[in-house]
C-alpha cells in the first residue's frame, strides 16, 4: 500500500483512507473526523463506528459504507464463526476421544477367571453371585469334601457366608477329608475367631461339633 498524506490533518497513512467506507472520494482522509472538518457536511446523527451517518452531505458526496464494504465485513465475520465452531467442534472430538481411551474397564471385566470354591476364599462376592446365579450348587464340594460356605466362614468373609445361606446352603456340612475332617462352618468360624462369622452362622442354626469352647 502507499503512503499517502491526509489533506485535512497532514498526516500521513497507509491504505486507502476512507474509500472502504464511503467511497473513492475519501481515499485522501485518515480518519472520518478529518473528513467532517473538509466536507463539513455531516450531521449530528453522524457517528463513527457503530453509530447512525447521515446519508449524505451538502454537496451530494454519500458518508455512508460502500456495498462493497458492508459485505467484505460481512465475510470476514462470517469467517470467523465458522472458524469458531471448527475449533469448538474438534475440541469436542478431541475430548470423546481421551475420555473413551481413558475410561476404566468395568469390574467384571477384571474378575479372575477362578472357581466358585477360590471366589468364595478370595472374598469374590460378585463372582460367587453371578456363579450361583448361573446354577452353580451352592453346596458344592471340593476334594477333600469342604463346602463354600466352610470355605467363607475359614476365610473370615460375612457377605459371602450371608449370601450363601441365602441361597440355602447347609450351615452344618461337614468336612469329609483331612485334618478338618467332621467341622462345620461354626468351627471353621469359631478357629479364626471371627465373631460376627460366627454369632452369623449360629444365628441360621449353625452348631460346633468338634472346636470345644464358643467366642
Amino acid at each position: 500500500m502507499s503512503v499517502k498524506n491526509c489533506e485535512s490533518c497532514g498526516r500521513f497513512f497507509n491504505g486507502q483512507g476512507l474509500s472502504d467506507l464511503f467511497g473513492p472520494d475519501f481515499d485522501k482522509y485518515c480518519s472520518p473526523e478529518c473528513a467532517r472538518k473538509v466536507v463539513g457536511a455531516i450531521d449530528r446523527d453522524v457517528v463513527v463506528g457503530d453509530e447512525t451517518q447521515s446519508d449524505s452531505d451538502s454537496d451530494g458526496i454519500s458518508l455512508l459504507p460502500t456495498a462493497g464494504g458492508c459485505i467484505k465485513l460481512m465475510v470476514k465475520v462470517i469467517i470467523i464463526i465458522a472458524v469458531v465452531i471448527a475449533v469448538i467442534a474438534y475440541v469436542g472430538k478431541s475430548t470423546d476421544r481421551v475420555s473413551v481411551v481413558t475410561q476404566p474397564e468395568p469390574q467384571t471385566a477384571r474378575t479372575p477367571d477362578i472357581s466358585i470354591h477360590e471366589a468364595a476364599s478370595e472374598g469374590y462376592t460378585e463372582v460367587v453371585k453371578r456363579l450361583l446365579a448361573a446354577g452353580a450348587d451352592v453346596n458344592v464340594r471340593d476334594d477333600a469334601g469342604r463346602t463354600l460356605l466352610h470355605e467363607a466362614s475359614y476365610a473370615g468373609h460375612k457377605e459371602i457366608v450371608e449370601l450363601l445361606i441365602t441361597n440355602g446352603a447347609d450351615v452344618n456340612a461337614k468336612i469329609q477329608a483331612g485334618k478338618f475332617k467332621d467341622q462345620t462352618p461354626l468351627d471353621m468360624a469359631i478357629q479364626i475367631k471371627n465373631t460376627e462369622v460366627a454369632d452369623l452362622l449360629r444365628k441360621h442354626g449353625g452348631i460346633s461339633l468338634e472346636v470345644t469352647g464358643s467366642l
